[in-house]
């Protein structure tokens, strides 16, 4: 087959695909590169072959680890995106989700938090309050804001997240149910997000205490003891019982929290 056409093919795509599904991720790689190539130079950069291309690397290179080399790619297929189908188009929006997760992986925050507040708005405004993938962006926006405030001692940001931790919390209990796994990662989310404030205001771990144990006897009962989320789950609320005890001026009760906080080290 002509080098044009090789590159062009539909089965240099599924030999690709089938590489990275068996693992083969570097062997996967020059073949993305060839077809991205390929279909830039015969179709042009806005043309959704080519962009379905850049969206196949940039994805690739992601998932070996590449993350410096994705971003020139990810950025590409953003821009594509915009010009070709609209700021609003569900492409675009998955770019911007993708992205912005490439972004936080490299540890570039700042730069991650616009695209994701985009994200969410444009959720918000197609799709409405209570999607599933709204309440997702809700979700990871209040996560970024909790990173961002986390490393940069910033408590507004850590203010801004704790109502979206809410929002996402009431939403994935209204539609998904107490115990859908989004479900209770946002419950813990929400008790990680008042254990920071509790070093502000400690009556915050009040609400913090009752969503940890809310939190592992739902992943207990969802996904079972050995899973790693359970397995955090039960070290959040260790740590939760021990910030607790601080606070507490009754030598027994104070004794108590240590003493249950112990064996979810353990585990």
């Amino acid at each position: 087959m002509p080098t044009e056409e090789r590159g062009l093919s539909r089965l240099l795509e599924r030999v690709a695909s089938l590489l990275q599904e068996h693992g083969e991720l570097e062997a996967a790689e020059p073949l993305l590169r060839e077809q991205y190539e390929a279909r830039r130079a015969a179709l042009g950069l806005k043309h959704a072959d080519t962009l379905d291309g850049v969206n196949n690397l940039a994805l690739l290179l992601h998932q070996q680890g590449k993350l410096e080399e994705a971003e020139p790619f990810s950025r590409l297929k953003l821009e594509g995106c915009r010009e070709a189908r609209g700021d609003n188009h569900p492409d675009t929006v998955t770019a911007l989700d993708t992205l912005s997760q490439l972004l936080s992986d490299i540890g570039k925050l700042d730069e991650a938090l616009p695209l994701k507040r985009e994200s969410l708005a444009v959720k918000r405004q197609v799709l409405g309050d209570r999607h599933p993938d709204t309440l997702l962006s809700v979700n990871n926006l209040a996560v970024l804001l909790s990173d961002l405030g986390r490393s940069s001692g910033n408590t507004n940001m850590l203010r801004e997240a704790e109502p979206l931790k809410r929002e996402a919390l009431a939403g994935c209990r209204e539609v998904l149910g107490n115990r859908h796994p989004h479900t209770l990662a946002s419950i813990s989310n929400l008790a990680d997000m008042l254990m920071q404030l509790g070093h502000l205001d400690p009556r915050a771990f009040e609400e913090a205490e009752p969503l940890c144990r809310e939190a592992l006897a739902g992943s207990r009962e969802v996904l079972g003891d050995g899973h790693p989320d359970t397995l955090k789950c039960a070290g959040n609320l260790a740590a939760c019982l021990v910030d607790v005890s601080k606070y507490i001026q009754d030598e027994a009760a104070h004794l108590r929290c240590l003493r249950e906080a112990e064996p979810l080290y353990a585990n």
